[in-house]
């Protein structure tokens, strides 16, 4: 059973960092083992992704084998192998659904751990799941089926060998990771704090986007690195281990630094006028002072 257990500095406004950033550190100086159970977490609810991810990766080399001594030629092989990999996206929705229940209840308690409201580990993971299950479960899944209309649009790019095709596959995926998935962590960030119709939630996440395009660049290069780097993988143990370590790590701490960011915008944009009880929650409201005048207030 994971210990309940709240910290003093979560009550002390005094101790709280002036910024985003600074709080940055702070959570990792003082929150690491809870950071740490959220990552495991993550990696748990992730499993059924990572193994039908990587199945693909197994079984390519030996489809391949058994195509080409049946005297396949290549352009066949291939047009099996995007085959495959067409059922195994369709598969991953069901890994994409698992893990949005992970990430839920992660939300949660980084939601208090970023507030400093104190952390019930146990019980904010499970009220996360049951706060957030919905609306996670809906991004989750558009994203899913996105991706498996993405790997159909490309099927048939091979399928039917026309430019016009392979034109609009590239425009519809180009979309996909640089407009839509930065959105829509935009909008599951944003649905964690206030309660608006979707399209509202998305056309206020595509203005914050734009807005803040800049800021959200890198993390516009992850997803993009993680779905078209790690399928080069074609060792099967590799390719478990890459996406081990991606769920494990760079996953929370992809989540932890972009809602962080995403908070810090929404301070500014909307919280500060409309939502003045939450804005800069979770920092010092001392504004005028250096960090070394916070540091002998201690």
């Amino acid at each position: 059973m994971i210990k309940k257990e709240y910290s003093q500095k979560d009550f002390n406004a005094d101790l709280l960092p002036l910024t985003r950033k600074k709080q940055l550190k702070e959570i990792f100086k003082n929150d690491f083992k809870k950071i740490g159970l959220i990552a495991l977490l993550i990696l748990a609810f992730s499993i059924p992704l990572i193994v039908c991810h990587s199945l693909l990766s197994a079984l390519a080399p030996t489809i391949t084998v058994t195509l080409y001594n049946a005297g396949k030629t290549e352009d066949e092989i291939i047009k099996t192998l995007s085959l495959y990999n067409f059922i195994f996206e369709g598969a991953s929705i069901i890994g994409y659904l698992i893990l949005s229940i992970g990430v839920a209840g992660s939300i949660r308690v980084l939601r208090n751990i970023v507030f400093a409201e104190g952390v019930l580990f146990k019980d904010d993971f499970l009220k996360g799941i049951k706060m957030y299950f919905k609306i996670f479960v809906l991004y989750f899944l558009i994203f899913g089926f996105i991706k498996f209309g993405l790997a159909g649009m490309n099927l048939i790019s091979i399928f039917i060998n026309a430019t016009y095709i392979k034109i609009i596959n590239a425009f519809f995926t180009v979309t996909f990771y640089i407009l839509l998935v930065p959105v829509g962590l935009i909008c599951m960030s944003y649905s964690i704090y206030y309660q608006n119709k979707f399209k509202d939630v998305f056309a206020n996440s595509i203005k914050i986007f734009v807005a803040n395009f800049i800021k959200f660049l890198p993390f516009i290069v992850f997803p993009i690195a993680f779905y078209y780097l790690v399928p080069l993988i074609s060792d099967f143990s590799f390719r478990i281990l890459a996406e081990i370590l991606i769920f494990l790590i760079l996953v929370p701490l992809f989540i932890l630094f972009f809602h962080l960011v995403c908070l810090s915008i929404f301070d500014k944009a909307i919280n500060e006028k409309n939502y003045p009880e939450i804005y800069r929650k979770g920092l010092s409201n001392i504004k005028n002072e250096e960090p070394k005048d916070i540091e002998n207030n201690k």
